[in-house]
């Protein structure tokens, strides 16, 4: 768990996204607090799930909002955050395959 007071600025899209998602400083606090942590393409992202939320004091009653919400956060900053309750990290945490089938461009046909 972290501190409240290492919460990361905000860059501009990151304070627009959290506007659109309806997403207060306070509910932004709450994930880097109970979140989990986990780094992927030089970024760290803190997630906090169902899970998380079951382990907070209150069971989670109050933060059920925030279930699924994701930030991105690189250079000691919030890139960007979202929320998605149907996949979670499961997105994040499997690359997607190689295709050896995609079409060739016209010009490297040979």
């Amino acid at each position: 768990m972290m501190a409240l007071s290492d919460t990361p600025r905000l860059t501009n899209h990151a304070t627009t996204r959290a506007a659109q998602r309806n997403l207060s400083a306070h509910d932004l606090a709450t994930v880097w607090m109970y979140g989990v942590l986990e780094y992927h393409t030089g970024v760290m992202v803190i997630f906090l799930g169902r899970r998380q939320l079951a382990e907070m004091p209150d069971g989670g009653r109050r933060y059920g909002h925030l279930e699924g919400t994701t930030m991105l956060i690189g250079d000691a900053q919030i890139i960007t955050c979202y929320r998605n309750r149907r996949d979670g990290l499961k997105e994040m945490r499997h690359k997607e395959g190689y295709n050896r089938h995609t079409r060739r461009p016209l010009w490297a046909a040979a």
